[in-house]
């Protein structure tokens, strides 16, 4: 496999290595490095930070970032959990770990991509897009995640000062909706969907480092607030 970047360019062989060499004159830039497994795909980007990222996807799962300018790694975390899940023999959810155990792998990466400080950014084909945050040493789902009443779950991006978060949820909106619990109506249930949905996108927001959105999703938060105490919704006010 090879990614090429306008600076530079990678090169993952099927024994397992990887290697990075100038764009510009074929000189190598690093000594070769040995991953787990051979590479499944290779993401290469030079950002306008000056940051030259390589992200690379092995067929074991493992996710890694390369800062290939300062032969550093970024990160490295499995992205396994994200693709594949435990089954038993007969096709259901195992209640104990035993021999007839084995993994199903039912959504694979289409698209994958680095932030400006180096996480990685996987969307996956059913649409819900992760990213890994350092901080918490974890995946965090960014889109088209479990809000699927709120309002805002199939925002589409706007053209002109849209940050990355904005524009996942665009890219990984979804149609499915799910009906109300008994009891509780439509419109306070949306409400409170959408205000819990707006809480994750401000964190996803700084999570992301995205200012743009934060501003946006804070906003439109205030607004949400003050227009849910009409729906029924107990901790707006405490939420203000």
């Amino acid at each position: 496999l090879a990614g090429v970047a306008g600076k530079f360019a990678a090169v993952g062989t099927s024994d397992g290595l990887l290697f990075f060499y100038s764009a510009a004159s074929g000189r190598r830039l690093a000594p070769p490095i040995v991953l787990d497994s051979p590479p499944h795909s290779l993401e290469a980007q030079v950002l306008d930070n000056g940051k030259w990222f390589l992200l690379v996807i092995t067929r074991s799962g493992l996710c890694s970032v390369y800062n290939v300018r300062e032969k550093k790694l970024v990160c490295a975390r499995s992205a396994a959990p994200l693709l594949a899940r435990p089954v038993d023999a007969v096709g259901g959810v195992p209640d104990s770990d035993d021999a007839a155990v084995r993994t199903d792998i039912y959504r694979n990466v289409a698209n994958a991509r680095v932030t400006w400080t180096g996480e990685p950014i996987l969307t996956l084909s059913d649409s819900h897009v992760f990213a890994y945050s350092r901080d918490l040493a974890a995946w965090i789902e960014v889109a088209g995640g479990s809000a699927h009443n709120s309002e805002f779950a199939r925002e589409l991006a706007a053209p002109g000062g849209v940050g990355i978060v904005r524009s996942l949820q665009a890219s990984g909106a979804s149609s499915h909706r799910v009906p109300s619990l008994s009891g509780m109506s439509g419109l306070r249930r949306a409400a409170i969907e959408s205000l819990a949905h707006l809480e994750t996108l401000l964190e996803c927001s700084l999570a992301l480092s995205s200012a743009v959105d934060y501003r946006y999703y804070l906003a439109t938060y205030a607004s949400k607030l003050v227009s849910s105490q009409d729906d029924g919704v107990e901790s707006a006010e405490k939420r203000i």
